[in-house]
């Protein structure tokens, strides 16, 4: 029986395993024994949480489990979870985010140490507590070399640094022999944390940054290369995390933000890109956080993702958006899918259509009247004759003057016409698709006219409903996974359309 076994997480509860650090005995040699405890995590003691870049899969180090104990707590993820058991690992990573936050402190090993890292660390912490004491103007070049290098290590390239380093309280940095706190080392980019850097702040950005005279003699070649190295610092993945860090507590990005700050960072999955940062987002609601499922395929992560949006997490007017950026991340694709705009019978349709009109997904997203038509029955016999749409028989004035309301779907040029049922609520009846002629811009048209902008056709959206809800904001509820793709895929080929121009 694994280790594992022996101190199962119990399900359902945000319970952890901590790890303990034992004595070395003089038979061990280089062997590292330690031991388990399991924890409620709202109630564990004081622990410190290992942050580190992953390396080979295969153990350098052999580790033994013992079942005594320590005086030290630490949570290492590679030892604490059980990498081989899906349904623990989806149980920790939901965790992630409060393991780190209620950390004592996140222990960051960047690496081993390099020429310039130990006398450039070294340099910023002696003048963290040295107040108005700075080093020779010398070593000013070398510490500006070190923190470029520093920026470069493949540390800051783990996707999952991002959420560790974001949510913790207390960060101290160790590189080889040499370990730092994390607002010394902060402090030592100020130059682009704030335009107006105040106190010591100041003090340390005039010393580093500033040109010396000598410098402003050759001012070309100093000012270059100290520009130089802005730049790099300013791209680099750690100066985003100086940001990160510093606005969390009071300002939550949005996933759209983060995922563009963070594109560069490695990732073994790609659904690791999407839960590290959806869990530091702004999306995210503390009672009603996004399930990790490592047992879902893309496709269905996807689908769970849009249906978690649509629950109140993700605005209505931000849904699709959300979903084309998280369709992107997982890497799916429309590939031969075919809009309905573009073919003429079902039999054309793409083979995944079919499993898709299959499916339920409850989605509703924002709309927009744009006119509304009557059609002139009694003047315009013929039309009545060939119109496609479902007319309302009932009533000797529905047969007269029938109206019907064109909506666009999120802006997107995707066009319903809709026919109402009560007071702010109509329904979907077919399709219009828009000539890209001059259309009327008055808000009430004939039908006649209606013709002349728009083609009339046969939709997947039949049936849909579109209702004027909270703040007069008109919404359709989209029913089945086949919709809401036809709906990302029309924004996606509109986007094509717009980027080719």
């Amino acid at each position: 029986m694994s280790i594992y076994e022996t101190n199962p997480l119990l399900k359902g509860h945000p319970h952890i395993r901590l790890l303990k650090i034992l004595p070395a005995s003089a038979s061990s040699q280089d062997r590292i024994t330690c031991s388990f405890e399991l924890f409620d995590l709202n109630a564990a003691p004081r622990y410190q949480a290992l942050s580190y870049e992953w390396g080979p899969k295969t153990p350098v180090k052999e580790i033994e489990a013992e079942r005594h104990g320590y005086h030290d707590y630490l949570w290492c993820d590679a030892i604490c979870i059980d990498q081989a058991n899906d349904n623990e690992r989806n149980h920790q990573v939901q965790l992630m985010s409060q393991i780190y936050r209620n950390a004592h402190s996140v222990l960051a090993w960047l690496g081993e140490e390099d020429r310039d890292s130990s006398t450039t660390l070294s340099q910023i912490r002696s003048m963290s507590v040295m107040e108005n004491s700075f080093g020779e103007l010398s070593l000013r070049e070398t510490i500006r070399r070190g923190l470029v290098a520093l920026s470069e290590r493949t540390y800051w390239t783990r996707i999952w640094i991002v959420q560790e380093i974001t949510v913790a309280e207390v960060i101290k940095l160790f590189c080889g022999a040499e370990i730092i706190q994390w607002p010394d080392f902060a402090r030592a980019c100020t130059f682009i944390t704030a335009n107006e850097p105040s106190g010591d702040s100041q003090i340390w950005a005039k010393w580093l940054w500033d040109p010396t005279a000598g410098e402003r003699k050759r001012l070309g070649d100093a000012q270059r290369r100290i520009h130089s190295t802005i730049r790099a610092l300013s791209k680099s993945t750690m100066y985003g995390l100086f940001r990160s860090h510093d606005r969390w507590r009071r300002y939550k990005e949005s996933f759209q933000t983060l995922s563009d700050r963070y594109s560069t960072s490695g990732c073994e999955d790609s659904r690791d890109r999407i839960f590290a940062l959806l869990s530091i987002s702004r999306e995210v609601v503390v009672d009603h956080p996004f399930t990790v499922d490592y047992s879902k395929n893309m496709e269905e992560t996807f689908f769970a993702l849009a249906e978690w949006a649509a629950a109140g997490s993700v605005k209505t007017n931000r849904r699709l958006e959300f979903a084309k950026l998280v369709a992107g991340l997982l890497d799916m694709h429309g590939g031969d899918y075919l809009l309905e705009t573009k073919i003429h019978t079902d039999s054309q349709r793409s083979p995944i259509f079919f499993q898709w009109i299959e499916k339920p997904l409850r989605v509703s997203l924002e709309c927009r009247l744009c006119q509304k038509v009557r059609l002139h029955a009694r003047s315009s016999p013929d039309i009545t004759k060939s119109w496609p749409l479902p007319l309302d028989t009932d009533t000797e004035e529905s047969k007269l003057e029938p109206e019907f309301y064109l909506f666009d779907i999120a802006q997107l040029g995707c066009y319903l016409i809709c026919k109402p049922i009560t007071h702010g609520c109509w329904t979907a009846v077919a399709r219009a698709i828009d000539r890209k002629l001059d259309k009327p811009k008055s808000r009430e048209i004939t039908f006649t006219r209606f013709l002349n902008a728009y083609d009339i056709k046969s939709t997947i959206f039949q049936g849909c409903m579109v209702t004027n809800g909270k703040n007069q904001a008109l919404t359709i509820e989209l029913s089945n996974v086949a919709q809401f793709m036809e709906l990302l895929f029309e924004e996606c080929d509109t986007l094509a359309e717009e980027s080719e121009t």
